[in-house]
């Protein structure tokens, strides 16, 4: 599993963009993923883009999708995540509308 970090941008052109880092391999240190930050920043500048906000948030690779919608109902679903009884980590979308509803499981 992949680190990515999301810029919030105006194009040149004035359009609202996000533009997402290479990603880096899962044992990157979130210190090591922000290294080239003021870097990555020019160069975005450069093509004549301006960054909003320098980092909006680090993501995970599994997580590309920040809005799921539910298979029975169309409700976006929301992402949690917890330790169960065992100690196995859990991550998942559910449905705020009804728990009845099927939740969709990452891996």
């Amino acid at each position: 599993m992949s680190k990515f970090v999301i810029y919030k941008v105006i194009s040149p052109l004035g359009y609202p963009v996000e533009i997402m880092t290479d990603g880096l391999p899962s044992k990157t240190t979130y210190a090591k993923l922000f290294e080239n930050e003021a870097t990555r920043i020019m160069k975005i500048e450069q093509t004549g883009a301006k960054v909003i906000k320098e980092v909006t948030r680090p993501l995970e690779a599994t997580t590309q999708s920040q809005e799921k919608p539910c298979g029975t109902c169309g409700e976006k679903m929301e992402l949690r995540s917890g330790v169960s009884k065992t100690g196995k980590a859990w991550k998942g979308w559910f449905c705020p509308k009804d728990k009845t509803h099927e939740p969709v499981w990452e891996r």
